[in-house]
C-alpha cells in the first residue's frame, strides 16, 4: 500500500511507523516548516508497564509539502492524523481534491466530522478511525526522561478500531492486518465512529473540569466540579444517540461521580507514565479541539431538543480559561 499520512504530530507518527514495519510504503505530508526534521526521521519510545522501553525509529518514504506533489503521486490510502478543527481549513479542501480515488481513514474525534467530510465530498470513501493508543511528545513537562522524540502506550484491551462502507472492506481489512503486522494492535467493528464518540461524551466534560481545577486530579477527585461534570457527560451521550442512533443507557448509568473518582484515583497508579502531566500537555496542545467538540453537543442538544445545562456551563468555563491562558 501507498499511504499518506497527514499531519506528523504524536498519533501520526506511531501510525505511519507501524504501517511501514507492517510492509506499507508511508509518506507524511506536513507544513514546509516541519519537513526537515520528518525528513530526518522520528526517534519513537514504545513505553510499557513491565520490561524496558523499545526505542524504534520512524523514517518517511517522502515528505511531501505542496497539494501539487500529492497530486502527482497515486494513494492507496490517505490517514489524517490531525486535530478535528484543522478539518476546516481550505488546505485540507485542496488536499483532499488532490489524492484521487484513495481511501481516507479518518482519526478526527469531532461528532460529525466524518458526515461533514461527506457533504463537502459526496463521492468521497472515507474510513472512520478510532484512536487506540496514548502518545505524547517527550519529554513531558518536569521530566527529562526520555529525551526528546515521541512516546506510546498501548493500553490492555483496546485496539484501534476502523469501520467505513461495506464497498470498502478489503481495505478496511488490509489496514487492520498491515497494523497488526507492525505489531499495532487493531481491528475492524462495526460502529466504530459511534463508540468513539461515546467515549469522547464520557471524557471530555471531565478534562474540561480537571483544566478548571489547573490540572490536579487530586482538587478534581476532592472538589465539586466532578459531579456536575458527570451530568454533563450524560448529556453529551444523549447528544451522541441522538446524532448516532446508538443507545448508551448503560453507559449513563455507570457515568457517575464515585466510579469516576475510582478510576481517576486508580488511572496513574495503572499506566507506566506520569499521567497528570501527560493529560495537562496534551489537552492543552488540543484545547481548540475540546472547545469545538463541546460547543457540538450544545449544538445538536439545541437541535434535536435536549437538555444541555451542565454543557453550555462547561463550554463557557472552558472558553474563560482558554481566553485567559491565550489559547
Amino acid at each position: 500500500m501507498n499511504i499518506l499520512i497527514v499531519g506528523a504530530g504524536a498519533v501520526g507518527q506511531v501510525y505511519g511507523c507501524h504501517l511501514a514495519r507492517g510492509g506499507a510504503a508511508v509518506s507524511c505530508f506536513v507544513k514546509p516548516e516541519h519537513a526537515a526534521p520528518a525528513r530526518r526521521g522520528f526517534a519513537l519510545q514504545h513505553v510499557r508497564r513491565r520490561g524496558p522501553t523499545a526505542g524504534l525509529t520512524f523514517t518517511p518514504q517522502d515528505v511531501l509539502t505542496s497539494v501539487d506533489e500529492v497530486r502527482a503521486r497515486q494513494w492507496d490510502q490517505v490517514w489524517l492524523c490531525i486535530p478535528s478543527p484543522a478539518l476546516r481549513e481550505a488546505s485540507i479542501d485542496a488536499l483532499l481534491s488532490s489524492v484521487g480515488r484513495a481511501v481516507i481513514v479518518d482519526l478526527t474525534p469531532g461528532l460529525g466530522d466524518r458526515a461533514a467530510l461527506l457533504d463537502r465530498f459526496p463521492g468521497l470513501s472515507c474510513v472512520a478511525g478510532v484512536v487506540g493508543i496514548v502518545a505524547w511528545r517527550t519529554p513531558l513537562p518536569g521530566h527529562t526522561s526520555p529525551g526528546p522524540g515521541t512516546a506510546f502506550w498501548f493500553p490492555p484491551f483496546m485496539a484501534s478500531l476502523f469501520d467505513g462502507p461495506d464497498a470498502r472492506t478489503p481495505d478496511i481489512r488490509t489496514l487492520v492486518h498491515t497494523l497488526r503486522r507492525g505489531g499495532c494492535p487493531a481491528a475492524r467493528r462495526r460502529g466504530a465512529e459511534a463508540l468513539g464518540a461515546t467515549a469522547s461524551a464520557l471524557m471530555l466534560p471531565v478534562l474540561a473540569a480537571l483544566e478548571a481545577e489547573g490540572w490536579s486530579l487530586r482538587d478534581l477527585i476532592r472538589g465539586r466540579r466532578l459531579a456536575p461534570a458527570m451530568s454533563a457527560a450524560r448529556e453529551a451521550l444523549r447528544v451522541v444517540d441522538a446524532v448516532h442512533g446508538t443507545d448508551s443507557r448503560f453507559v449513563r448509568f455507570g457515568a457517575r461521580p464515585w466510579l469516576a473518582r475510582l478510576g481517576l484515583g486508580l488511572a496513574p497508579r495503572l499506566v507506566p507514565f506520569d499521567f497528570e502531566a501527560y493529560l495537562r500537555a496534551h489537552f492543552m496542545k488540543v484545547g481548540a479541539q475540546t472547545h469545538d467538540i463541546l460547543a457540538d453537543y450544545v449544538r445538536h442538544g439545541h437541535a434535536t431538543g435536549l437538555p444541555v445545562p451542565e454543557l453550555e456551563k462547561f463550554r463557557s468555563e472552558r472558553a474563560r480559561i482558554s481566553t485567559t491562558a491565550g489559547d
